[in-house]
């Protein structure tokens, strides 16, 4: 009996710890229930997003490993899709290629931003003469050219350059076709990017691929820097980045920047201070005579009809830019082309004009906004 009453009295001690410790049992029960609920949703959600590209891991899988590797490789879009990288990564551990791919290799470097080694691309054959009328821009970006052909000019009169210079204005006006007519006319090497393609860097990548453009201009210098869509850019630590750049380079580096937008308004104050991109040069849409100058300029490399008049046409295009005018003589000649026709007539010309015109009108009336307004709204 003894020992029964020992057992007894152990039990009841057992018992009374145990209700002590299982609020704690209840409340570690409750976080893993919280887990796996969290974990289910996770699970849902990126199932729900890869479910788009289970056709592709599907086909993927009954190919062999060199047609995923080909596939992979000439559709960048598949670059995005984590499903669509494994399986490439996957085909070349089967055929013992990983440390053989070079497209994977650049794939990480551009995602790392480490691509030290920028190279430049010099487009020595495009001068202001091939930038048909704008005739501004093309007087105050003159002085860049001047500076580089002679800089002694400047220093002997104590005058200093702006380091950056900002073309504003709508998209298709030849901003990029100016920089690289002033890279063209200086003869010097020209280095271009997207502000939007420094959003795609990973981490501090954006920021090291700034710091390796202008490392890279000052190893070719005299150089010039073209950044497109610099209102695009939006990181903090690339923009500071751009910014460190722009403080540290002087007039003996002999590195200009020419930044482009067509939302000149919504770029922080810290860039077009002083000291900076401090130039603004405004690159409207042609007039008539510009546009004149350049449907001639168009049309010397489209067999045209003796009815074609170009003044008339100018008069009727009075909204468009130079990359409307190049896309309506592009039209036009696709429509005389399945016209069978020997030459571009008037016709085909102002059938062109018009059907530009009115998909502008359709646009508005359906309440589609183009992309400047569209662009201004995002980055507001």
């Amino acid at each position: 009996m003894a020992w029964r009453s020992l057992l007894i009295t152990q039990a009841t001690r057992h018992q009374s710890g145990f209700g002590k410790i299982k609020p704690l049992f209840d409340k570690r029960n409750r976080f893993c229930c919280s887990q796996e609920r969290f974990q289910s949703s996770f699970l849902r959600n990126l199932s729900r997003r890869l479910g788009a590209h289970e056709t592709t891991t599907e086909v993927s899988q009954q190919k062999d490993p060199e047609a995923v590797i080909r596939e992979f490789e000439s559709q960048s879009s598949l670059l995005a899709t984590p499903t669509s990288l494994s399986e490439y990564v996957k085909a070349l551990a089967k055929l013992n290629r990983l440390d053989q791919s070079q497209f994977l290799l650049n794939t990480w470097q551009r995602g790392l931003g480490m691509n030290e080694q920028v190279q430049p691309s010099v487009e020595s054959n495009i001068t202001f003469k091939d930038v048909k009328g704008a005739y501004y821009p093309k007087s105050v970006l003159k002085e860049i050219v001047d500076y580089l052909r002679d800089p002694e000019s400047c220093a002997r009169l104590g005058a200093m350059l702006p380091k950056g210079y900002l073309l504003a204005g709508p998209t298709g006006t030849g901003k990029t076709m100016l920089a690289r007519a002033v890279a063209g006319e200086a003869g010097v090497p020209f280095f271009s990017c997207n502000g939007r393609e420094f959003e795609t860097y990973f981490g501090d990548g954006g920021a090291r691929r700034m710091m390796d453009i202008f490392a890279s201009a000052k190893k070719w210098s005299p150089s010039i820097i073209f950044i497109d869509e610099i209102d695009q850019i939006y990181t903090k630590r690339t923009f500071g980045q751009l910014l460190i750049e722009l403080d540290g380079s002087k007039q003996n580096d002999c590195i200009f920047v020419i930044a482009a937008t067509h939302v000149p308004d919504s770029l922080h104050t810290s860039l077009v201070k002083n000291g900076r991109i401090d130039r603004r040069v405004d690159v409207p849409k042609p007039d008539e005579n510009e546009k004149l100058l350049i449907l001639e300029s168009l049309m010397s490399k489209v067999p045209k009809a003796d009815d074609v008049n170009l003044d008339l046409i100018a008069v009727y295009t009075h909204q468009f830019s130079a990359a409307d005018l190049a896309n309506m003589v592009n039209n036009a000649a696709l429509k005389a082309a399945r016209d069978g026709a020997k030459a571009v007539t008037f016709s085909h010309m102002m059938s062109a004009c018009q059907m530009m015109s009115a998909w502008d009108e359709i646009s508005m009336a359906k309440g589609y906004p183009d992309d400047d307004y569209d662009d201004q709204l995002l980055l507001e």
